[in-house]
Order: C-alpha cells, then structure tokens, then sequence
C-alpha cells in the first residue's frame, strides 16, 4: 500500500542521512585537534575584525593576535579570563 511504501522510503532516508551525518563527523574529526589549557598557560588572544555594514575592519597591518597573555581563571571547560602579561590588563573573558 501507498501508506508502507512511503514509511519504507521514510526509513531509508532516515538511515541514509544517519550514515552520511557520521561520515561528515569522521572527516570533521580528522582534521582538529584537542587542545587543552589550564590556568597560568601563556597563550596569544585573537582580535578580532570588526563588521561595518558589508565590510569587515581589520587593516592589513593591524596585528591579529595580542600577547602574550596568561590564563587566570577557568570558568568553563573552553573560557578563560585573561591577563594581558605586558600591563597587567585583564581581557575578560575569551
């Protein structure tokens, strides 16, 4: 009946999208690496472009990172406040 067929069609579609999502994963996957930070580690902080209607603000000769900086506390797995090391400013939380 027209009712399995379309429930037949509704599984494969289900299960093929299932496979394709791991596939995605997988290559995802093999191409970023875990980094692990805990407090006190020097790190380099991105700055980032500012957007201006269609155009983004950066300037070629504007740095892109700012540093060194150190990590002083862990809010969350992934966020940190950080400590600017040249004047002792605290960046926030990045």
């Amino acid at each position: 009946t027209l009712i399995n067929n379309l429930r037949y069609a509704y599984n494969i579609v289900k299960e093929h999208a299932e496979i394709e999502k791991l596939k995605q994963k997988d290559k995802y996957d093999r191409h970023t690496t875990d980094r692990r930070y805990s407090e006190g580690d020097l790190v380099w902080v991105a700055i980032p472009t500012r957007q201006i209607g269609e155009n983004l603000i950066a300037g070629k000769l504007q740095p892109h990172y700012q540093g060194p900086c150190r990590l002083i506390k862990q809010l969350t797995p992934s966020t940190f406040t950080v400590l600017r090391i040249n004047d002792n400013v605290q960046l926030g939380a990045t």
